[in-house]
């Protein structure tokens, strides 16, 4: 059997009940501070959730047992608990019409997945869906209005398979973006001004506050990162942005842990040779001198039975895989 939907039908179908489910709740007392209004999807199969939260629902979400114990850092800025869309505390009610439609909208493109290996025609038909979502937050504007809004409040959407902020631009401004998550401008910031040092020293910069948060070591530049909601994983994304020039600090740093040395004089941590290793993976590149290292780093672990040694050959089958292909 063909299914076919009409996207049109399926947005004033979702953009009515939008409209209906704010005026319900404007009515009642709960509407005060409302901060976020987000259409939840779970696009490869047609699902699509209404969720908004407010202060006083965030403040009741943290008297869950499992909760009571979050720390600042878990509950605010961009990766805590209080953006968590799951986690919000109000959501619409069943709509029967709009979750037919939902169910039209799967079969539609689980027969797409079937007529084509390739996904193309699939990926667009998802991409109209997304489309149709945003359209729907653009068109819901004046029905916020109904919401006693804080002055960071937020509208977006979200998709499951993506990351958070994949489409939140596509219905907030850079301005409002900004007021929802200072954070975020903040290490913009931050990584502005080490962006004005010269290269190498920006490489050291980066590659020694990597080590610094792997060892827990509670410097300046840490702690400013921490009250910025970033972690480990952060610092290593800067490394592997600035690439190939970022290549020979961090395969000095590999044979110091290779060779059971320490990073500095004062530094008796064990660090595991993967923190290098998974970034010089990422960056995949590497000048010849850092190769033949590499080469040397990989006979010293084989000489060990390391079995870090895998992940060594992995580094260099990334940087050439025709001359490197076993990795």
């Amino acid at each position: 059997m063909e299914y076919t939907i009409d996207f049109d039908h399926y947005k004033q179908t979702l953009l009515k009940h939008c409209q209906n489910t704010i005026e319900e709740f404007a009515k009642k007392p709960e509407n005060q501070n409302v901060y976020s209004f987000v259409l939840d999807a779970e696009a490869t199969y047609g699902g699509i959730y209404v969720r908004w939260n407010s202060l006083d629902g965030l403040a009741h979400t943290l008297t869950f047992d499992c909760y009571k114990n979050y720390s600042d850092e878990r509950v605010y800025g961009f990766r805590g608990l209080k953006h968590s869309v799951g986690d919000f505390r109000f959501e619409d009610a069943k709509n029967e019409e709009l979750w037919d439609l939902n169910n039209q909208y799967g079969a539609v493109l689980d027969q797409l997945w079937d007529k084509d290996d390739e996904g193309e025609e699939g990926n667009r038909y998802i991409k109209k869906f997304m489309d149709m979502l945003i359209e729907v937050v653009d068109e819901l504007s004046y029905s916020f209005d109904l919401f006693n809004k804080t002055e960071d409040f937020i509208a977006y959407v979200v998709e499951h398979d993506e990351e958070w902020d994949a489409f939140i631009h596509k219905t907030v401004s850079k301005e409002q973006f900004y007021k929802a998550y200072p954070e975020i401008k903040a290490y913009e910031e931050f990584k502005a001004d080490i962006s004005r040092r010269p290269i190498q020293e920006q490489v050291d910069f980066w590659c020694r506050t990597y080590i610094d948060f792997k060892i827990e070591n509670p410097t300046e530049h840490v702690m400013a990162l921490k009250k910025l909601f970033r972690y480990d994983f952060d610092i290593k994304d800067q490394l592997v942005s600035i690439g190939k020039p970022a290549v020979s600090t961090v395969v000095t740093l590999l044979e110091k842990i290779v060779n059971d040395q320490s990073t500095s004089t004062n530094e008796k941590v064990n660090l595991a040779p993967w923190i290098c290793q998974s970034i010089l993976i990422d960056i995949g590149a590497a000048d010849e001198d850092d190769i033949q290292r590499l080469l040397t780093i990989l006979a010293s672990q084989r000489e060990s039975n390391d079995s870090n040694a895998s992940n060594t050959e992995r580094i260099l089958t990334a940087i050439d895989p025709v001359r490197f292909p076993n990795g």
